[in-house]
């Protein structure tokens, strides 16, 4: 039996306030709009975007890694699992992280839930 690997160096991962803000729960993005609905239904607000990164990295730290590929700037480590809500749910999202060439911190790049065709 195979055991399935975690995201290395995953109490270093950053996520940057303008990821949070900008994008994942900002209504208005034209890209990220539906992923804001999203977050926004389990009560994650811009406001209060920390709540959204620590359950983020809490995730992170929580779940194995799905799968690994390798991209022009780095490498992608997909993570898939529950996540802990404000309200108390658990939705299952997938969580899409990236180790630039040469660093060894995690980055998040998106996250949204598991079958939605975002």
């Amino acid at each position: 039996m195979q055991t399935r690997s975690r995201l290395p160096n995953s109490g270093k991962a950053r996520i940057s306030e303008a990821k949070l803000r900008d994008y994942l729960l900002n209504p208005a993005h034209e890209v990220g709009f539906s992923k804001a609905d999203f977050f926004s239904r389990f009560g994650f607000r811009r406001d209060r975007w920390k709540l959204l990164r620590e359950a983020l990295l809490l995730h992170a730290r929580s779940h194995s890694v799905a799968s690994i590929s390798s991209m022009t700037f780095g490498r992608r480590f997909t993570i898939e699992g529950k996540m802990m809500c404000p309200d108390g749910r658990t939705p299952e999202i997938r969580v899409v992280w990236q180790i630039d060439t040469g660093q060894v911190v995690p980055r998040l790049i998106t996250a949204y839930p598991i079958g939605a065709n975002l």
